[in-house]
């Protein structure tokens, strides 16, 4: 239920706080300037598995320094036309990340030197995402992502959180569920790994966190990841949390946004954005070879108008993220680090029937140059 007064308890609360912290007066600003683009009737209520309104919550020095740079894109892509409706979408919980890779991903081409706009939905039948224009490229984009959220209760809100509650205590955390926790015990969770992430770094050792019959998890400094038993060092397990092959939900995804919505664009894309792949966050990725499976490449094939297909799997990163480029004629894979402990992988498929294949080099300078223009974009 919206809390009219929401807003007012929010600035309050940041104005007690923000001295607290060396960079708080550019927080507090951001909180405001937040608050402004948003307007009033966006609802700030806290949620704890709201990814936004858990940072809007949150008064410390890496929040504010998230939240500066928040705004920041916010304003720039509040200029984008038709960008008002998917940003009100950033209120809803079931909503946030769909909305916000529609947001990403237009950052990325409009930083890149796209003219965007955001198409307007329509009742009668499903429209594309974007069209953006840049020399004599128009593109037609479908933005989506291959992963709805676990129904039980958002396993991926419950990883970011746990994660998050670690990253600000200058710690890093891993371990496993029996289940999906509630709202309630989450708060407990998030209690007991910020005073375990203190503990760890004063005692210069990894800290175990039981809560018995839901989970263990292994709270370390950022430097002593290695000491973290080795069965759970890469991420978090979950009972029932398991996935189809990598591949094969992308060629689903792509089929099913090609002939619902790209089917009648003359020069196409689609982006997929996988929250929940990302082995450094969710445990070992098993898919070694997915980028280089011909499953993907023979299906772009038979859809002429495709210029390709992209894969963005954003992340939560503790240490710097190596910077890789890998080439391959049907296409190119980039890893990088982003500001503010995040990182990204993205994956580019060509379609190596397509008339215009050579127009995909336009994308691949958007992905790869993001981290760059995005720092350009901070200052």
């Amino acid at each position: 239920m919206e809390n009219p007064n929401a807003w007012t308890t929010l600035l309050q609360f940041h104005q007690r706080a923000y001295s607290k912290s060396p960079n708080g007066e550019a927080g507090l600003a951001a909180v405001r300037k937040v608050h402004e683009l948003f307007g009033p009737d966006w609802n700030c209520t806290y949620e704890p598995q709201h990814y936004l309104k858990h940072r809007l919550w949150t008064a410390n020095e890496p929040s504010y320094g998230w939240l500066v740079h928040f705004a920041q894109k916010l304003e720039f892509l509040s200029t984008i036309p038709g960008s008002g409706d998917i940003i009100s979408r950033l209120d809803n919980r079931a909503s946030y990340w769909a909305a916000w890779s529609e947001l990403d991903f237009t950052l990325k081409l409009a930083l890149g030197g796209f003219d965007c706009r955001f198409i307007p939905t329509s009742r009668a039948s499903p429209t594309p995402d974007l069209l953006a224009t840049r020399d004599q490229l128009t593109l037609i984009a479908e933005i989506t992502s291959m992963n709805p959220m676990p129904r039980e209760g958002l396993s991926f809100g419950i990883f970011m959180a746990v994660e998050m509650a670690a990253l600000r205590q200058r710690a890093t955390v891993r371990g496993f569920f029996s289940r999906v926790p509630s709202e309630l015990e989450l708060d407990q969770i998030e209690d007991k790994v910020r005073e375990a992430s203190k503990e760890a770094n004063e005692k210069k050792r990894p800290i175990k966190v039981n809560m018995h019959g839901l989970m263990t998890v292994f709270v370390a400094p950022r430097d002593l990841v290695s000491e973290i038993p080795a069965r759970w060092r890469d991420g978090f397990s979950m009972k029932g949390f398991h996935r189809v092959p990598l591949a094969d939900r992308l060629a689903r995804t792509i089929r099913e946004k090609v002939k619902a919505q790209l089917g009648e664009s003359k020069t196409a894309l689609v982006a997929i954005y996988d929250q929940l792949s990302f082995e450094k966050l969710f445990g070992p990725r098993e898919e070694e070879k997915f980028f280089e499976d011909p499953a993907i490449e023979l299906l772009l094939g038979t859809y002429p108008n495709l210029l390709g297909a992209v894969l963005i799997q954003p992340l939560v990163s503790v240490l710097e993220l190596e910077t890789k480029r890998t080439v391959a004629e049907e296409g190119i894979l980039l890893e990088h680090s982003l500001p503010d402990f995040e990182a990204e992988r993205c994956v580019v498929w060509r379609n190596l029937l397509s008339d215009d294949s050579s127009s995909l080099n336009l994308l691949v300078d958007c992905l790869e140059n993001f981290p760059a223009r995005l720092r350009l974009l901070y200052k």
